[in-house]
């Protein structure tokens, strides 16, 4: 017999399934080696503020078979920021861990199209994971553009226009002279740089009072 908490819940039926599952042991699994929260994560995503809200642990468990947390699935199913929210702010750890294919979570967000405020709140959580490389070679912005969710993208790319300006700032700043030391101090000048020194005339060159040195020698 199917355990309720294992199974889809029906239109209107929600805050029942949300109950169920905030009242059922979270070790229980279904023959596909799902735990109830999983099962929400997928066909219910809205439940899931409820359900973490009353058994935070349930948000750190994996499934047996795909070692996918509920974040994973919830992003899988295209859950709401809210819900996202809910399963950061019970295990932030779950932005670093890597499912299958080598995707985290952000690579699922940019895949499925997760909104702004979600591919934000994984950036917050994990900001590595803005340009790690899954299996494939992707990065989430590879994977935002190539599936076309520009909103993903577009928080993706803000977040590496203020990595280049903030290396450009730190590059700037090595370049200025520090305030404790002279300005002639502190600046090298180019390596390029040659100093030429003033020259003599050899010991016995003798230069006749009215001759002009530059002129060619009268002839013998």
């Amino acid at each position: 017999m199917l355990n309720p908490v294992h199974s889809r819940p029906a239109p209107g039926e929600h805050r029942l399934h949300a109950q169920l599952l905030s009242d059922a042991g979270t070790t229980e699994a279904d023959a596909h080696g799902r735990l109830p929260l999983h099962v929400a994560a997928w066909h219910a995503p809205q439940v899931l503020p409820a359900v973490v809200e009353a058994r935070p642990a349930a948000a750190a468990e994996s499934a047996a078979s795909s070692n996918w947390l509920p974040l994973h699935i919830a992003l899988q199913a295209k859950a709401p920021s809210e819900a996202v929210g809910a399963l950061l702010g019970a295990n932030p750890k779950a932005a670093s861990s890597v499912a299958a294919y080598g995707w985290l979570p952000l690579h699922i967000a940019a895949r499925r199209g997760a909104s702004g405020e979600s591919v934000q709140a994984l950036i917050d959580a994990y900001p590595e994971g803005v340009h790690a490389a899954a299996e494939s070679g992707d990065t989430p912005l590879m994977l935002a553009r190539k599936f076309g969710h520009t909103d993903a993208a577009r928080v993706l790319l803000e977040v590496e226009a203020r990595e280049e300006a903030e290396r450009q700032e730190a590059r700037r700043r090595r370049r200025q002279p520090r305030a404790d030391c002279p300005a002639a101090a502190c600046v090298r000048p180019p390596s390029h740089t040659h100093i030429c020194t003033p020259t003599h005339p050899p010991a016995h060159t003798h230069l006749h009072p009215h001759s002009n040195p530059t002129d060619q020698p009268p002839p013998l």
